[in-house]
């Protein structure tokens, strides 16, 4: 495996540019660009992986048709091979190439849904962001059957970006947390009325705000994951939302 004294350079370069970034729109979009300069393909995507949680803004993609775009993104959540592997609870990989997850000759001639073929996509590489054991977002970049395979030089130049990524990522993630847990204790401090929920509501949402798990919300509450589960599906219900980001502006409003 060799990596050129060059492509270590420009690495250095975009790592500084990615660390500049101070909201997740900007960073998505320079993740894209500077794993571009580092590693050339030819087209990518951004995805949430886990449509609740709705973290970001909005999906990014990179020299695809939109409408291509938005029919795989629909359909990438429940069937794509690629995302069940990635997203495996048993063996989650911080990077990873189709090549090294199953049986490339098979995938490429039986499972490339319309949307690789339509783009003409036959090798795939990407980076998983990772949090509480569970992958969030998904990042993919593409070549053609006209190039080659990600080789292991950018395959190691590709882990390098990731653990930069990873980092930023909890950063911008754990920033985000505290400002909507500020929000709605500011809000509360004021005064200003939490009718609208049940006491215990109140509380999970003050947790949620906080950034915590279900299965930490239950610890703080001494409750048990599967009661937040209801509980949240009930607000969800209540305040007709579909995800976690949803719930929190919504409340944020209301209080």
């Amino acid at each position: 495996m060799y990596i050129s004294q060059r492509k270590l350079q420009v690495f250095s370069q975009v790592v500084l540019q990615l660390h500049q970034c101070k909201c997740f729109s900007s960073f998505i979009t320079e993740a894209m660009s500077c794993i571009r300069r580092v590693i050339p393909y030819e087209t990518g995507a951004f995805f949430s992986v886990e449509p609740a949680l709705q973290l970001f803004d909005c999906p990014y993609h990179t020299d695809i048709e939109d409408e291509l775009f938005a029919h795989f993104r629909e359909n990438y959540q429940d069937y794509h091979s690629h995302r069940k592997m990635v997203c495996s609870t048993g063996n989650l990989r911080m990077v990873d190439r189709a090549l090294d997850l199953f049986d490339y000759g098979i995938w490429e001639n039986k499972e490339r849904d319309d949307f690789l073929a339509a783009n003409n996509i036959c090798y795939l590489a990407g980076v998983q962001l990772i949090h509480n054991r569970k992958v969030l977002a998904d990042i993919t970049i593409h070549r053609t059957t006209k190039q080659r395979d990600f080789d292991d030089g950018e395959m190691q130049l590709l882990k390098m970006l990731g653990e930069h990524m990873q980092y930023i990522f909890a950063k911008l993630k754990n920033a985000r947390n505290a400002e909507q847990a500020d929000n709605v204790q500011q809000d509360v401090a004021a005064g200003q009325s939490m009718s609208a929920f049940t006491t215990r509501e109140a509380e999970i949402l003050l947790l949620l705000a906080q950034g915590l798990s279900n299965k930490e919300i239950g610890e703080r509450l001494f409750i048990s994951t599967e009661t937040v589960k209801t509980h949240l599906k009930k607000l969800f219900t209540k305040m007709s939302v579909r995800s976690r980001t949803e719930l929190l502006s919504r409340s944020i409003a209301d209080l």
